[in-house]
């Protein structure tokens, strides 16, 4: 993300409704219930991608025929392409699409976050590309219509406002037939005004608006309703203080004019509202994020179609981080679909959830499932079989990401009577001393069903002094020898033979990694762009931000995205480090309060004095040659100060 210029708007809502407190009796923690987490049955797993140099999932929805189409991005050396792939109802592959701008050389490198069926049977895909028109360069909202069979029947890229970047991360199909669009925003400072754009059927744009109402605000989804308006959710992020951290409802016509507009003020909390879906009685159900008593939860509350809150309920977790980026609508109620990860990088572990509630937000099921190397989970649907198909970014042993479709049962699965085999997911393993692999164990069952139950099953090490094993099913190389790992869950058993040995690490890309900076200085709410490079034995340095894994070591004060966008969060030092295959740098972060000039006082009047009599002309007295002088010149120096920072975003 290149720099770009501040650019401040007065804009605000016409017709602002100011919260000032909870009007009902209080929210509600529906955590005291909530069942056990359940294993879903796993029934398939694939990777997609592998044609390309990096392969990322970010979004599934059902097709007509009973097969999905999922859509991500991916890469070559030199170039990043929209991808769409559809497959049948076994994940195998029947199609798949790059995107990409023609035509039009400062247009580049699109990415694709969205997907929507709609009505005539084909597809919208939305997401940005990158505009090198004006410097610096901006990323614009980016839509593609799809027919039936991946064809593109027209694809548009939209200019909305200078030197902010816009993001079309969410689509909806509206009764006109034309379609609402909305997404992530930012502009310098981490100052940027929320939109939405509404274009026709052949994505021609018919409005688009920007609004103003705090600091920094962005929308995260848009939501087509039966009066032919939309609903956008998003959250309003202070930036000079968290005292207006909220999340955000906004309810426009089918012209684009505020109905309603509805705040819920949290104090410090990062309150966002991430998704939205129509009730049956006609209401709006909003699911989000925020911080509470130190800890991430996520939140659901019903909103009337005049912007009242009729209830709210919480559901905190006892360990792990959970992340909730969607909302569906499931014939019982609705589930929440995202991931909760343990431990601490590197040896972290994500997984995929789906937490299931009712009408009113009580938790019916609390669905988890692991995939070895999940990196991270984009946007997944329910199926028409009452389960679920979840899309995510997968990396194992550092190796380059590949798109995940993962289908699921809808509900938990006990060991059943007809279990009839545990076994790990490979025969054997060879790992280097200080090497860390993980390990997949799976119940098989008579019907040939294979489930993965690595969380639930007891591993043990019967060598701890050559390799041993975490209850996550990672086992490390300890000392040169051979090891056995032991599973057991319902009574069975299954052995891992494990060979530790020297290593070198011969497999290591020969070549220089480092960072374009050794330390990095940003202030609040400012972003930067961080490069990684790579120079290889032929001295060529090449960029890889697509293949490198940045993590921050203290996220409270500084965050970094998969593409290496560094955002301050609060005035303090930490570091970033960046893991390209077997290499690894790590750089200072210093974050600092923004710069506020001093400002510079009146300067007081001083009387004049009255004018002196003249004085009696002396006789000129010439002591040597006459010498030249320069006048005295009165200069005025002004200084014209400008903050520039960078930036992705979320999103």
């Amino acid at each position: 993300m290149s720099l770009f210029l501040k650019r401040l708007t007065a804009i605000s809502f016409s017709c602002l409704l100011a919260w000032g407190g909870w009007p009902w009796s209080g929210m509600a923690a529906a955590s005291a219930e909530q069942p056990d987490p359940g294993t879903p049955k796993v029934e398939w797993s694939f990777d997609y991608g592998q044609a390309f140099r990096t392969a990322k999932g970010k979004a599934v929805v059902s097709a007509a025929d009973g097969g999905y189409v999922a859509v991500g991005d991916v890469s070559t050396i030199s170039n990043s392409f929209g991808y769409v792939i559809k497959v049948d109802e076994h994940g195998r592959t029947l199609w798949e699409k790059t995107l990409d701008v023609e035509g039009d050389p400062d247009i580049e490198d699109v990415s694709v976050s969205e997907i929507i069926p709609v009505r005539d049977g084909g597809y919208l895909v939305g997401g940005s590309t990158m505009d090198r028109t004006e410097r610096p360069a901006t990323t614009i909202p980016y839509l593609a219509k799809l027919d039936d069979q991946g064809n593109v029947e027209w694809s548009r890229y939209y200019h909305l406002l200078d030197y902010t970047h816009f993001y079309a991360g969410s689509v909806s199909e509206t009764a006109d037939g034309g379609f609402a669009v909305t997404g992530y925003s930012a502009n310098s400072g981490f100052l940027a005004p929320v939109y939405l754009l509404k274009v026709d059927r052949e994505g021609n744009e018919v409005w688009h608006k920007t609004w103003w109402i705090g600091d920094n605000q962005f929308f995260n989804e848009v939501l087509s309703t039966s009066d032919g308006g939309v609903l956008a959710v998003g959250r309003i992020d202070s930036t000079a203080t968290s005292d207006s951290d909220a999340s955000l409802v906004v309810k426009v016509d089918a012209n684009g004019n505020v109905e309603w507009e509805k705040q819920q003020v949290f104090p410090g909390s990062g309150r966002s509202a991430w998704s939205a879906q129509m009730t049956p009685d006609g209401n709006f159900i909003i699911s989000g994020t925020m911080r509470q008593d130190g800890k991430q939860v996520q939140f659901v509350f019903k909103m009337d179609n005049s912007g009242e809150i009729l209830w709210e309920k919480t559901y905190p977790f006892a360990e792990g981080r959970h992340f909730f980026e969607q909302l569906v609508s499931t014939p019982d109620g609705y589930a929440l679909l995202g991931s909760n990860t343990t431990g601490d990088y590197p040896d972290q572990q994500t997984q995929y959830q789906v937490l299931r509630i009712d009408n009113d937000g009580e938790v019916t099921g609390d669905l988890r499932f692991a995939s070895p190397g999940l990196d991270s989970v984009g946007k997944g649907t329910y199926t028409a079989d009452g389960g679920f198909l979840m899309t995510g970014e997968i990396r194992e042993k550092n190796s380059l990401p590949l798109m995940q479709l993962i289908k699921v049962a809808g509900e938990g699965q006990q060991p059943p009577a007809d279990l009839q085999e545990l076994r790990f997911g490979e025969p054997a393993l060879e790992l280097g001393v200080g090497e860390r692999r993980p390990s997949v164990v799976q119940a098989v069952y008579a019907d040939g069903t294979a489930v993965v139950i690595t969380n639930q099953a007891v591993l043990t090490s019967l060598n701890p002094e050559i390799a041993a094993v975490d209850s996550d099913g990672f086992i490390t190389g300890l000392s040169p020898g051979k090891a056995e790992i032991v599973a057991e869950y319902a009574g069975f058993s299954a052995r891992l033979p494990v060979t530790v040995a020297v290593t070198d690490n011969p497999s290591e890309t020969p070549g220089r990694f480092y960072l374009d900076s050794e330390d990095y200085s940003l202030m609040t709410g400012g972003e930067l762009d961080i490069q990684a490079l790579f120079t290889d034995e032929a001295d060529q340095t090449s960029i890889v931000n697509g293949e490198t894994r940045f993590t921050i070591a203290d996220p409270d004060i500084a965050q970094v995205d998969e593409h290496g966008y560094l955002l301050g969060l609060k005035p303090g030092s930490t570091s970033v480090t960046a893991v390209y295959r077997e290499h690894t740098f790590t750089a200072s972060v210093l974050v600092v309060k923004p710069y506020a000039p001093v400002p510079v006082p009146e300067p007081t009047p001083v009387p004049m004095p009255a004018p002196a009599e003249p004085a009696a002309l002396e006789p000129e007295v010439n002591d040597g040659p006459e010498v030249d002088e320069e006048p005295a010149v009165s200069k005025e120096t002004v200084v014209s100060k400008e903050m520039v920072v960078s930036k992705d975003g979320g999103e």
